[in-house]
């Protein structure tokens, strides 16, 4: 336990002072300067960066004729410093010396440097995953690339819910893990004798293939494994000379792999920490937790038996089986994140709406308003939020208030009545907002535990956990939904938590909740949630329309009360600058009680649609499909005891 610690304790800190370098070198301007560390010679950083040997000598108040083969790492021991220290001394050395001789030669290679790092960086963020693959598998054989950078920049936007961190992690170990094959293809084409002589022309110098000679000698296989992970720095020397001395191809992917997993989940974890805080990269980074312990155990392996080939095979062997056997557990170790941990992963998705309704004139030339105050969830960082129709649907104006307490306009842009879940675009996105994950709701099973957050009676980001207690099909629950699945949960839901995210255990939105089934008016455990499957196909993949009618089908037994020729559609109420009020519908102005339920009657009655009736649904739906931007809309509505046709031009 003691050999783990300390291997954990010995990557985390190598990977969090990576960081601080590639922060300080960025913040200097330039980036390439990130790769800078202390197993450098003066005479190879002068070189590889660009500036005069001497020039930097005496920036760094060392005698001008100091040997350029010393290591910076003896120069920190010399001078009593950690070499950490010293390496970002090195780089504001360099960065000084750049400013004060931005005309030379040695600057413009400097600057072409940090160009080309920052051009990659721009072009990850411009097509995501197909340049973060090329960065990676570049800078896995050699080139001065920010792969790191690149990695932590992907944990971040996977953070915002703008990469797949499963994606990202894919594309990152992929990407690595080809480079690595083609330095390896690369050393089995070159020979000894080119090494020795040109192995300068490819980052293979003396020094660095001494070191990498001295590894193999000393852990054989797993230096691969080191190299990948610990001393990332030294893998485009080690594939190189891992395929000139003809090493098995078998034996060097798989641990390869294993090293590429380490390095990948590091740094993405280390960037989605930057995206979301610190506590909540803790599940995260606990998945690597299995692949740490594994290499902890083969150190305890290395220093325990003699490397003489044999034992070395035997290594081999040991090594690939505990890293597979603990791989395969890591799942497990992933899932165990407390709802504590996990609601400060995802709090900051969840947002207040506040809807305005106009409603029935108490007299004339009033037009009074109705407020009402639910839940979201925001599910992408260009202000996309997914809620509650019943919330939305016929509201004229909308608000949506942040976790942080800043509130933006927004406006419809799908709804789906029938299953209760509507789609908004915010005016804005405050920094530090995280975009929701939907999950595969048709996986969930009935007994996991859930989570909900939203704002009953207004007390915004409250808190309820039960458990996913069943799944009622279309129609079951509420008349007038009958177009969707419903998840049923015992986590507390009252008024204010309509349109708020369920989660699941990965953080994942689940459903959007919808409504409760009560007999005294207070929850009593029968919640119902719209499946996150549907909410996807309804108003994202099929992006139902939106038409500002806030509309009652009317049944066989309402037809006959009203009158009326056949099946339609009661215009109860009509949003201001809607589609339904260009097309000139005319809302109700009397309330009246029918049954158990309120409704406005006096409105128009759609009986018609694009000349196919109102009852005739399939067709109906197959019609208004068809019906695009500058084509022309018709409906047959009744009003005042009259047939009228209405006509618009849908934008």
């Amino acid at each position: 336990m003691a050999l783990t610690a300390l291997v954990a304790l010995g990557f985390g800190l190598r990977t969090y002072r990576s960081f601080v370098l590639l922060r300080s070198a960025y913040a200097m301007g330039a980036g390439d300067l990130s790769s800078v560390r202390p197993w450098m010679t003066l005479g190879y950083v002068a070189g590889t960066y660009h500036v005069s040997g001497t020039a930097l000598a005496r920036r760094l108040r060392l005698p001008p004729d100091i040997d350029p083969t010393t290591a910076l790492v003896s120069l920190a021991r010399a001078e009593g410093r950690s070499p950490f220290s010293h390496v970002r001394e090195v780089q504001e050395a360099i960065a000084e010396l750049r400013r004060l001789s931005p005309a030379s030669s040695e600057g413009t290679g400097t600057s072409q440097d940090s160009l080309v790092a920052g051009e990659f960086l721009a072009a990850l963020l411009a097509y995501g995953y197909p340049a973060l693959g090329l960065t990676l598998f570049l800078g896995a054989l050699g080139l001065h690339l920010p792969s790191a950078l690149a990695m932590v920049v992907a944990g971040s936007l996977a953070a915002q819910g703008q990469m797949s961190w499963l994606g990202a992690s894919t594309v990152g170990v992929s990407g690595s893990v080809l480079g690595d094959v083609a330095g390896y293809s690369l050393g089995r084409v070159l020979t000894q004798e080119f090494l020795e002589r040109r192995g300068r022309w490819i980052g293979l110098t003396p020094e660095r293939r001494a070191r990498v000679e001295r590894l193999f000698e000393r852990w054989g296989a797993l230096t691969v494994v080191l190299s990948r992970s610990l001393l990332s720095f030294l893998s485009p020397a080690v594939n190189v000379l891992a395929g000139a001395g003809r090493y098995s191809l078998r034996r060097f992917l798989p641990l390869d792999l294993a090293g590429r997993l380490i390095w990948t989940s590091a740094y993405l974890g280390l960037g989605y920490s930057l995206g979301v805080g610190i506590e909540a990269a803790a599940d995260f980074l606990s998945s690597v937790s299995g692949l740490l312990i594994s290499l902890a155990a083969l150190a305890g392996l290395g220093f325990s038996i003699d490397w003489h080939p044999a034992a070395v095979r035997t290594a081999q062997r040991h090594a690939l089986m505990v890293v597979l056997v603990v791989g395969s557990m890591i799942p497990a170790v992933a899932s165990a994140a407390t709802i504590a941990e996990l609601f400060e992963r995802v709090h900051r998705s969840v947002v207040v709406i506040r809807a305005l309704e106009m409603d029935v004139p108490a007299e004339e030339g009033q037009a009074p308003s109705v407020s009402s105050v639910g839940s979201g969830v925001l599910i992408s960082n260009d202000g996309k939020i997914l809620t509650a129709a019943h919330l939305v649907h016929a509201a004229s104006e909308i608000s949506v208030e942040f976790w942080d307490g800043q509130r933006v306009r927004a406006r419809v842009v799908s709804s789906a009545p029938g299953a209760d879940v509507a789609l908004l675009r915010a005016e804005g996105v405050p920094p530090g907002a995280v975009a929701a994950r939907l999950a595969d709701s048709d996986a969930a099973r009935i007994g996991e535990q859930v989570f909900i957050i939203g704002a009953p009676y207004g007390l915004s980001h409250t808190l309820t956990v039960g458990h996913l207690s069943g799944r009622q099909k279309p129609g079951q629950t509420t008349a007038g939904l009958g177009h969707a699945e419903f998840l049923q949960t015992d986590a507390a839901i009252n008024k204010g938590n309509s349109g708020g995210p369920m989660f699941d255990m990965a953080g994942e939105v689940l459903g959007i909740v919808s409504h409760i089934v009560s007999t005294s008016g207070g929850f009593e455990g029968l919640g119902f949630a719209v499946a996150a499957n549907v909410a996807r196909e309804l108003v994202l993949e099929r992006g139902a329309p939106w038409h500002g009618i806030d509309g009652l089908f009317l049944s066989d037994d309402l037809v006959r009360i009203l009158n009326l020729p056949g099946p339609g559609v009661l215009v109860q109420r009509v949003v201001p600058d809607s589609p339904g009020a260009r097309l000139g519908l005319r809302g109700g102005f009397v309330k009246a009680t029918i049954g158990e339920r309120t409704i406005i009657l006096g409105g128009d009655v759609i009986l018609e649609a694009q000349g196919v009736p109102i009852g005739e649904a399939p067709r109906l739906r197959d019609q208004l499909r068809r019906v695009g931007p500058g084509d022309t809309l018709s409906v047959t509505i009744m009003r005042d005891g009259r047939l009228q046709k209405l006509l618009t031009v849908l934008p």
